[in-house]
């Protein structure tokens, strides 16, 4: 279920490319053709890239604009994106965001529940009656049948690097653990938990997040060793911010280090993994420094996370407080 269709005015252009989730790829397909056929489009393309956010919304050719459908904008991106020149107008869940030569129509997108599927995680969420149900925009759906089977509030939607909720124990209905361990990282003391509608699983979120909190710990320990240090900037509106990496690259540079800035579309493990330096900034989604660290071969730092570096010690360490992005995106 895509929302907004029928409100989309002012489009910059006639040609449109819709971006979404690989995982609606054929949503995007079928879309391409309805907005031809009903509201006069001229010509549609499917973007064959994987959008991870908002925050990841790309230049589409010369000459059209984009349909992003999937995602919503929190506010610390749309913060970050207006740093880097863009104009957001929002309405509800619907906005628009105005690049250079186009604008980009941010839709929400709805997973359509199965009735059994809400059953069985109800059934698995016995004992958490009354609880706080978040969710990204994608589920809210099924989180809004969740919350009604065991008497609780659905709150949402939030995202990877926004979800500013304190609660003693939470339910986050998501594929994956990524929702989840958000919802954990901002909770470190509370039970929370995953209620997956395409697993059809209920689980305690506790080892994945000590596992990750290890691998974190690890790895700034070994990057407080590290002498050459690079800055990954992403070219993506919502994520990088140029004057923060040449901050870094500064502060780095006087505590005698070797720091360069490398820019870059997309930050992938086998990047990382060939890139000369004893470890990396990520200057791009804060979670690629804690969700990939179990798939590169160099200790990841996320851009809050360089004062730890530079002081040499991490007894203090919050990973609340540096794994995300702040509203204050300026940093």
């Amino acid at each position: 279920m895509v929302e907004g269709i029928d409100e989309l005015t002012g489009l910059t252009n006639n040609r449109v490319m819709i971006e979404a989730p690989i995982g609606l790829n054929k949503v995007a397909v079928a879309l391409s053709r309805i907005i031809v056929e009903k509201y006069g489009v001229k010509e549609t393309i499917v973007s064959g890239r994987n959008t991870w956010g908002a925050c990841d919304i790309t230049t589409p050719p010369p000459g059209f604009d984009i349909i992003h459908i999937g995602h919503a904008l929190p506010p610390n991106i749309a913060s970050l994106m207006r740093i880097n020149g863009y104009i957001i107008e929002k309405n509800g869940e619907r906005v628009v965001i105005t690049g250079r030569g186009f604008k980009a129509y941010v839709l929400p997108a709805y997973y359509v529940p199965n009735d059994n599927v809400v059953e069985a995680l109800v059934k698995g969420l016995q004992g958490y009656e009354g609880s706080l149900v978040l969710y990204p925009i994608l589920y809210r759906l099924y989180a809004e049948s969740v919350a009604r089977g065991i008497r609780g509030t659905a709150v949402g939607p939030f995202t990877g690097c926004f979800m500013p909720i304190k609660a003693n124990k939470a339910v986050v209905v998501s594929g994956g653990y990524f929702y989840a361990l958000t919802a954990k990282l901002i909770n470190p003391s509370s039970r929370v938990m995953v209620a997956d509608p395409h697993r059809v699983v209920v689980e305690d979120v506790e080892s994945i997040y000590r596992r990750y909190i290890g691998l974190k710990v690890n790895s700034l320990l070994r990057a407080i060793d590290a002498r050459r240090i690079a800055i990954l900037l992403t070219s993506k509106p919502g994520q990088g911010n140029i004057n923060h990496a040449l901050s870094i690259k500064r502060r780095l540079q006087q505590s005698g280090r070797d720091a360069f800035i490398l820019y870059v579309d997309e930050v992938s493990a086998e990047a990382i993994n060939n890139i000369d330096a004893d470890a990396i900034v990520i200057e791009a989604c804060p979670r690629i420094a804690l969700d990939d660290l179990d798939r590169v071969n160099k200790p990841l730092i996320a851009p809050l996370e360089v004062n730890y570096i530079i002081r040499g010690k991490i007894s203090e360490y919050n990973a609340a407080t540096v794994t995300l992005i702040p509203l204050n995106s300026e940093y």
